[in-house]
C-alpha cells in the first residue's frame, strides 16, 4: 500500500518509520514547507496513493480532508482539536465516495446499535471520543445452571 504523510512531524516521521512492518510504503510527504497553501495536494502528486495519513494542525486538517476527499484519496486523520469542522469534513467525503477513519469507526459503532462523537478536549491536548452501545442484561442463572 502506497502512503501519503500529510504533516510530516513527530507522528508522521514514526509512521513512516514503521511503514514496512505493516507493508505499506511512504511515496508522499507533505509539510509546511511543500503545502503550506495546500498546493502539494494535486492529483499529480497523488497519483498511485492508496490512503493518506493526515497529522497537520487543527487549522489546516478540514481543508487537507476536503482536498484529499475531491481527489478521491482515503484518509485515515491523527490530528485532533478540529472536530468543530466534523460536518464539513463529513459532507466532503460523502459527496466523493472516499473513506475517513473516524467515519468508518461511526459505521462500526452504529452497526452495533450504538452511537460515537467526537470533540475537542477542553484544554485542546487531544481529543475525547465517546462510545455508547446497548448491551443487553442478561438474568442471573442460578449456580447449578452454569455446572
Amino acid at each position: 500500500m502506497n502512503l501519503a504523510i500529510v504533516g510530516y512531524g513527530k507522528m508522521g516521521r514514526l509512521i513512516e518509520q514503521l511503514a514496512p512492518e505493516y507493508g505499506c510504503s511512504v511515496k508522499l510527504r507533505l509539510d509546511v514547507d511543500n503545502n503550506a497553501n495546500f498546493e502539494g495536494l494535486t492529483t499529480e502528486h497523488l497519483r498511485g496513493i492508496d490512503a493518506a495519513v493526515e497529522f497537520s494542525t487543527p487549522a489546516a486538517a478540514p481543508e487537507n480532508i476536503e482536498r484529499l476527499a475531491r481527489l478521491g484519496v482515503n484518509a485515515v486523520i491523527g490530528t485532533t482539536g478540529w472536530f468543530d469542522q466534523m460536518e464539513r469534513a463529513r459532507a466532503a467525503v460523502e459527496r466523493a465516495g472516499t473513506g475517513l477513519g473516524l467515519a468508518i469507526c461511526r459505521g462500526f459503532v452504529e452497526a452495533m446499535g450504538g452511537s460515537i462523537t467526537a470533540a475537542n478536549r477542553i484544554d485542546h491536548s487531544g481529543a475525547v471520543f465517546t462510545i455508547r452501545l446497548s448491551v443487553p442484561i442478561m438474568p442471573r442463572l442460578p449456580v447449578e445452571a452454569i455446572s
